[in-house]
């Protein structure tokens, strides 16, 4: 009796803390494209129009749900449709390398990584406030015709629990030797890219509603 209440207790606490993503695939993103702004509406606007043009080769007509930003660092989390295949995207985008001039000039790059899901649950479980797009028009932002493939980014810096380290792309000529792989410093942007759009009141944070099926009552266990 004692090991089957045991057991129980150890499930329950499985499910609590771990999950299986409803519907949807999350992205971690480090160093953002633009440079992170305090008036939200504008960026978050900025990063659904760049996920956009992102997706548009592969995925035409998808668009981002939601953009989730914590106050204290300027990482966040995108929410993609569950028909997304995120590996196409997961690695080190160089802004020059999608931007016109003159906002190429720039040597910024941001490092998209999948969001661990199964340990960290949904985002705003973990402190993370949900942003959602308006309208915006594709027209106005500089990009090129055609996103380029991003090319292999480096191990993200050990804090950053909620990156899936399982997805991390290391490159072919770093695994010779430990130290041959990229530094979290080298993570770094040395040149923000400006902002694009009039800036706007800064966005009222919004609270999902959740399904209590979501939040634990399934199983505690994703299946692949």
């Amino acid at each position: 009796m004692a090991k089957s209440k045991k057991l129980k207790k150890y499930k329950a606490s499985l499910i609590q803390t771990s999950g299986c993503a409803p519907d949807a695939k999350f992205l971690v993103v480090i160093d953002p494209w633009p440079a992170k702004q305090a008036y939200h509406r504008e960026f978050i606007n900025n990063v659904a129009a760049w996920f956009e043009f992102m997706l548009r080769d592969d995925h035409p007509g998808e668009t981002v749900r939601t953009v989730y930003t914590q106050g204290t660092h300027n990482n966040i989390i995108v929410e993609l449709s569950e028909l997304i295949d995120i590996r196409l995207y997961i690695g080190a985008h160089a802004h020059r390398n999608f931007l016109l001039p003159p906002y190429e000039d720039t040597e910024a790059i941001s490092y998209i990584y999948e969001y661990d899901y199964e340990t960290q649950n949904d985002p705003t479980r973990r402190s993370w406030t949900a942003r959602y797009p308006s309208n915006h028009d594709m027209d106005i932002f500089p990009f090129k015709s055609h996103y380029p493939l991003p090319t292999p980014a480096p191990i993200p810096p050990i804090h950053i629990q909620y990156v899936k380290r399982s997805s991390v792309a290391i490159p072919a000529l770093a695994t010779t030797a430990p130290d041959d792989l990229p530094l979290a410093d080298d993570m770094r942007s040395h040149a923000p890219s400006p902002p694009l759009l009039a800036r706007e009141d800064e966005a009222e944070p919004q609270v999902k509603k959740r399904d209590p099926y979501e939040e634990g009552i399934g199983s505690a266990f994703c299946v692949s």
